[in-house]
């Protein structure tokens, strides 16, 4: 990917349905988190499915991990956001995290990891010519977004 030679399958599919599929799988490792996916149902992404189900599972592992108990999901018509109410990112680390190997300060070294997801979730974006970006968490914790919208 980093290539840029990664050919994309670019399909269209139900956003609600892959995040529905990677909840059941993280739940499986995080009973404890209180997940909610507040996708509407209409929503279609036209990605590469498995990059996206990917990009999404990293996002949700990594609210599950570094959070606190309640990670959720929402859409709008053209974006995502996975928020928790864990500690939050420091605005140092939010200019940070999306780099290879960057591990942020806040509960890292209490976490196994590479500092690699993030950076595949930026790499995954770019490549659908979309959008990642911190914004204000409801929850009080972290908020990701990602901007579905083909800004290419």
């Amino acid at each position: 990917m980093e290539s840029s030679r990664l050919p994309l399958k670019l399909v269209e599919g139900s956003a609600r349905e892959s995040v529905e599929e990677v909840i059941q799988a993280l739940s499986i490792n995080y009973p404890e988190i209180d997940w909610k996916n507040d996708v509407d149902e209409g929503l279609m992404v036209k990605a590469d499915q498995v990059h996206f189900k990917n990009l999404i599972f990293n996002l949700l592992e990594n609210a599950a991990k570094y959070g606190g108990s309640k990670v959720e999901i929402s859409s709008d018509t053209q974006s995502l956001v996975i928020s928790d109410d864990g500690p939050g990112v420091s605005t140092q680390d939010q200019t940070q995290v999306f780099k290879k190997f960057y591990r942020s300060s806040v509960g890292s070294k209490k976490r196994k990891g590479f500092g690699l997801g993030l950076y595949y979730v930026k790499q995954v974006v770019d490549v659908h010519n979309w959008k990642v970006s911190f914004v204000h968490s409801i929850l009080g914790g972290a908020s990701i977004k990602i901007s579905l919208k083909d800004e290419g």
